[in-house]
């Protein structure tokens, strides 16, 4: 009988240890499977706090830029030459001006653009026809990579409802495909084009875009007299105006149109930070002498 008991202890002794054993075995597992999953937690919070880090840095890097730009743009966008007939310095606006600038490992190009001297699409696309439009904006932007859309804002949105309005590069072109960087490519296409100027800047502006923009209201023949007008040393609107044969509503038209200076500024930042890059568009367009708008865009 003792011994009957005994061999029921030790059975269930070494169940019990057996018991133990894969207990104990259960356990070290859910510790590794909880260690290794505790460890890609931190690792991807670390990632995500990097990631966050970098983005913070281009975005505080871009606005410092963006803000330099703009505060500085009086002094950037002017241009002193010697006139040697006169012997004095003559001051002259440029229509842009680029720089770079390091931000610990972040690199920031600028671009300062003079909006006024550029072709305005809203211009174009009010007094001519579409297809002239698409015509003339595909002469200034050959990339096929960006395909002419012209999708202006919804007319209840648009701030005077009786016209069409471009505030936007997504309204104006569409990307090819998906490996396009749309960033980059309207970079280069707002090289000469824009959306945000209802003025011309008269003096600042190239011939070809003076051209253009007079060719759709009043003709090639009266743009032709207004372009060589310019060449000939006059700087005056009025005068250069009222020197061709324009009759009266397109010589009011003109001028209504041409100013002696500009009406919007834009600022582009490129950052760069090893393989990554982006794109930052930053426009001010003035409203009165004090009150300016402001546009922000990103890709």
């Amino acid at each position: 009988m003792k011994r009957a008991n005994l061999k029921r202890c030790t059975a269930l002794h070494r169940r019990s240890e057996g018991y133990v054993l894969v207990t104990t075995l259960l356990i070290i597992a859910m510790a590794g499977i909880l260690t290794v999953g505790l460890a890609r937690h931190s690792m991807n919070l670390a990632v995500a706090s990097m990631q966050e880090e970098l983005e913070l840095q281009d975005r505080w890097g871009m606005l410092s830029c963006q803000r330099f730009a703009f505060g500085a743009s009086g002094r950037l966008m002017r241009k002193e030459q010697y006139d040697r007939q006169t012997g004095t310095i003559v001051v002259r606006h440029k229509d842009r001006t680029t720089c770079t600038v390091l931000l610990g490992d972040h690199e920031f190009r600028i671009r300062l653009d003079d909006e006024s001297a550029k072709l305005d699409i809203n211009h174009l696309f009010k007094n001519a026809k579409r297809k002239t439009t698409q015509s003339i904006i595909r002469k200034y932007c050959p990339d096929r990579s960006l395909a002419i859309k012209l999708s202006p804002l919804n007319r209840a949105l648009r701030r005077k409802p009786t016209e069409d309005s471009f505030e936007a590069w997504g309204q104006v072109f569409t990307p090819t495909s998906a490996e396009v960087g749309f960033g980059a490519a309207i970079h280069g296409a707002s090289d000469r084009l824009t959306c945000w100027s209802r003025h011309l800047n008269f003096g600042n502006c190239s011939d070809e875009v003076l051209f253009e923009s007079a060719r759709v209201m009043v003709g090639s023949n009266i743009a032709k007299q207004l372009v060589g007008n310019r060449s000939q040393g006059i700087s005056d609107v009025k005068e250069a105006v009222e020197q061709t044969q324009a009759t009266g509503d397109q010589q009011t038209e003109l001028k209504r149109y041409l100013r002696d200076h500009s009406t919007a500024q834009s600022v582009w930042v490129q950052s760069t930070s090893g393989t990554q890059s982006r794109h930052y568009l930053s426009i001010r367009e003035s409203v009165t002498g004090t009150l300016s708008r402001f546009y922000s865009f990103s890709w």
